[in-house]
């Protein structure tokens, strides 16, 4: 096999093998077991009372849109 496919192959490998745990190591954060979060369990309106756009803990800008808290986030010791 020719140098530069050999190369191009290790490059295009190292850059899969990058993806990969990137992907696999970004974990959404948990919710707190405190009992703010514990009462506002099952209920993404009351989450985003806080969370929502323009208050005090608002989500980032780069959050993904939706307002099913529970399907990424998941409550401290809670199987994911």
């Amino acid at each position: 096999m020719p140098r530069r496919v050999v190369i191009l192959l290790i490059v295009l490998v190292a850059f899969l093998a990058i993806i990969l745990v990137m992907t696999i190591r970004r974990q959404p954060p948990e919710i707190p077991a405190d009992p703010d979060h514990l009462q506002a369990r099952g209920n993404p309106q009351q989450c985003l009372s806080c969370h929502g756009a323009g208050r005090k803990n608002a989500r980032p800008p780069n959050h993904p849109m939706g307002n099913e808290c529970g399907q990424c986030h998941f409550e401290v010791g809670e199987a994911r």
